[in-house]
């Protein structure tokens, strides 16, 4: 499989991280495989995982890559 490049600076990942949720919590380590595995210029990116219930608080950017998933969306 080729690496995906992606022209973008920020990756946010929204889950519901830190509520003992398993799955949510396997995102961490699946991501960053996926990340450090398929992105090229893994280094260039800052990827941030951000709890659902956290969002109201950020404010993005319409260059941004939002990742969301879990059973409620």
């Amino acid at each position: 499989m080729e690496p995906i490049l992606l022209n973008k600076e920020n990756i946010y990942v929204i889950g519901y991280f830190g509520h003992t949720n398993v799955g949510d919590q396997q995102y961490l380590l699946t991501f960053d495989y996926l990340f450090k595995t398929f992105l090229l210029n893994y280094e260039k990116y800052n990827i941030n995982y951000i709890d659902c219930d956290q969002i109201i608080t950020k404010e993005f950017q319409d260059s941004d890559i939002i990742i969301l998933g879990g059973g409620d969306i």
